[in-house]
């Protein structure tokens, strides 16, 4: 089973030989006595990522880890906040580093079902520092990590060969149960103590390479119809993937807005239909209009069932089970091999759109765009 849990976390570059100071010598007590709680270990982390990186360039990472107090599988997806992420965390499994299938359909979006493998393996040597207060709450943790990376290719005849070595030390401060505040305190402690500034990014991101950016450019008025074109669809099509996890997850307003990336897919390819393949085109709209209905129904679901919630004598175990029947489905439509195959064909769109190779697409947007925008509108006037 699966646990979800936000995480916030800051980390900081040291030297080999830096001292660090005591933590709670960091800390105003504030008249309640704190202690530290220390232990030691040794973290082995296999990371996995399809074979160019996919997982990396939308911001994810998964690891098999074991060593320490939460040993398994950690999803971490970028959340709100700084430093903060969201880990999803599964109890270890097999050898082989196979990813438990819980995880692998919370990022099949991403993956479009693209096998998993390993591609980094990161060793840390942990000195864990819990600060406690009187109660026996632990408020926060700094880890003094002593670390070893090192990227892992496929090896011929199977297998893994591995690269040379990174090494460094970093110094890890994260929330447990105190608040963010406390971790502005402990930061202008270490700063002052010589670390250096709060990196960003992650210990794997140290041996990974950057993942192949899109070479289009962005979209200014100069641009051609191709051009804007091509950038909203893949705008939209990267918001549709990214809400598909935020769903599985099932975060707020995530249906909602995965509804309208749908709508403003199948919006623009009927708008631009001339200036787009529709053999290829014209199925994926079908498609988008099918998620859209379902996503509809758990949106509207969802939607009586807040307005409603607090009014006397209102039916609320009748809409609640409405509610999850709807997520339900949704649930099942996301997991089947019809949207799995939406979903590569959008993923292919945006990587590739189908323009026609006509005048129209290479001449500049404000002169093409705008007239088949009225055009629709007029349509659509028409039709009410």
């Amino acid at each position: 089973m699966a646990a979800v849990h936000r995480e916030v976390e800051r980390a900081y570059p040291a030297a080999p030989d830096a001292d660090l100071p005591a933590l709670v010598d960091l800390v105003p007590d504030g008249g309640t006595p704190l202690t530290e709680s220390v232990t030691t270990d040794v973290l082995t982390a296999t990371y996995v990522d399809t074979a160019d990186l996919r997982l990396t360039a939308a911001g994810l990472t998964l690891r098999d880890r074991s060593g320490g107090r939460d040993a398994g599988w950690h999803l971490k997806v970028p959340a709100a906040g700084r430093g903060a992420r969201t880990e999803v965390r599964h109890p270890p499994g097999g050898p082989g580093h196979v990813v438990p299938e819980p995880l692998q359909a919370l990022v099949r979006a991403v993956t479009t079902g693209e096998p998993l493998h390993p591609v980094a393996e990161v060793v840390t040597r942990r000195r864990a520092v819990r600060l406690v207060d009187a109660t026996g709450r632990v408020l926060l943790e700094l880890a003094d990590d002593h670390v070893t990376a090192r990227r892992l290719r496929p090896a011929e005849g199977g297998g893994s060969a591995a690269s040379a070595p990174v090494t460094w030390r970093e110094v890890e401060i994260e929330l447990v149960d105190g608040d963010e505040d406390l971790l502005d305190v402990v930061e202008d402690g270490l700063r002052a103590a010589g670390l250096g500034p709060a990196r960003s990014g992650t210990k794997v991101g140290r041996v990974l390479p950057a993942p192949d950016a899109p070479a289009r450019a962005t979209p200014d008025r100069r641009s051609s119809a191709g051009e804007v074109l091509a950038a909203y669809l893949a705008a939209q099509v990267h918001r549709l993937v990214e809400q598909d996890l935020a769903v599985r997850l099932d975060a707020p307003d995530a249906v909602h807005q995965m509804r309208v990336a749908a709508r403003r897919l199948r919006t623009a390819l009927r708008t631009f239909r001339p200036l787009l393949d529709r053999e290829v085109t014209d199925p994926l709209r079908d498609e988008l209009r099918l998620l859209g209905r379902v996503l509809g129904t758990a949106r509207d679901a969802q939607v009586l069932r807040d307005r409603v919630a607090d009014l006397d004598e209102a039916p609320v175990a009748d809409l609640d089970a409405r509610h999850r029947t709807a997520q339900e489905a949704v649930l099942r439509a996301l997991g089947s091999t019809r949207y799995l195959t939406l979903v590569r064909g959008l993923t292919a769109l945006a990587a590739d759109p189908p323009l026609r190779d006509r005048p129209r697409t290479r001449r500049r947007a404000t002169r093409v765009l705008p007239a088949l925008v009225a055009r629709r509108d007029r349509k659509v006037r028409r039709a009410l």
